[in-house]
């Protein structure tokens, strides 16, 4: 049977009005290919495949769309990694990490009975409730970490890099959410009510964390402002993107 391209079958039989428009929803990770997020438009996909357009209910959390953003960013595929998600909390980016097909999640966070049934009931998932990240150690893990992701509040992420570094191996990749307003000191967080609008402070937020990051050995390869709903109750964050240097 004929193959199509991805982007060519939504719009021959999903009824999406131009290919450009295909090609933004498979890039923003929307379609699925047999339960299987799939973000290349050159995909070959025939009609034995079952083929959807997700909505942004697909994922536990709007969180979840802060990694995407990132993911669709770079050139990284995380297929059969082993991910430690720091603060997992719903599971958001646990979602992303399962959905793009990770062969493990450990999911951590300081809370309990924070994931949603999906992602705690998920066999490729361990849980790591009333877990504080800074306690976390190699022995904790069963197999090498291929991917770090960390969506954390109410510290900064200064205080993780050397836990993370202890972690990580030559070849794990690290994605953390900078949220300016927990990396400025109260003085600034209450000065703006803590919504953070000056640019230079986001900048210098981002900044600090990717100095951070540098002494404990790990380059900065991507940043990315996340996509925000309402600037004037919203922080605008960034995800970024280290590895350890060469």
């Amino acid at each position: 049977m004929q193959k199509s391209r991805l982007d060519h079958w939504l719009v021959n039989n999903l009824n999406v009005a131009t290919r450009s428009k295909a090609i933004d929803l498979i890039k923003r990770n929307f379609v699925s290919v047999n339960d299987q997020i799939i973000n290349k438009p050159a995909f070959l996909v025939d009609h034995n495949d079952q083929i959807k357009i997700n909505n942004q209910y697909s994922f536990v959390s709007k969180g979840a769309y802060k990694l995407l953003k990132l993911l669709n960013e770079i050139d990284v595929d995380i297929k059969d990694h082993v991910v430690v998600d720091l603060g997992a909390s719903t599971g958001g980016f646990s979602d992303v990490c399962l959905q793009l097909n990770a062969s493990k999640v450990y999911c951590v966070d300081v809370g309990v009975d924070l994931l949603d049934p999906k992602i705690a009931n998920n066999p490729k998932v361990v849980v790591y409730d009333k877990t504080n990240v800074k306690d976390l150690s190699v022995d904790m893990f069963a197999e090498p970490i291929d991917l770090i992701v960390g969506d954390l509040s109410f510290i900064s992420l200064k205080s993780v890099f050397y836990m993370i570094s202890n972690l990580a191996s030559k070849s794990t990749k690290v994605m953390l959410l900078v949220k300016p307003q927990f990396e400025l000191g109260y003085k600034i967080a209450s000065k703006y009510k803590g919504v953070i609008k000056d640019k230079n402070l986001q900048n210098e937020a981002v900044d600090l964390i990717v100095s951070t990051a540098k002494e404990a050995g790990f380059e900065c390869l991507h940043t990315t402002p996340v996509d925000i709903f309402d600037p004037k109750k919203q922080n605008q964050e960034y995800m970024v993107y280290f590895k350890r240097y060469e």
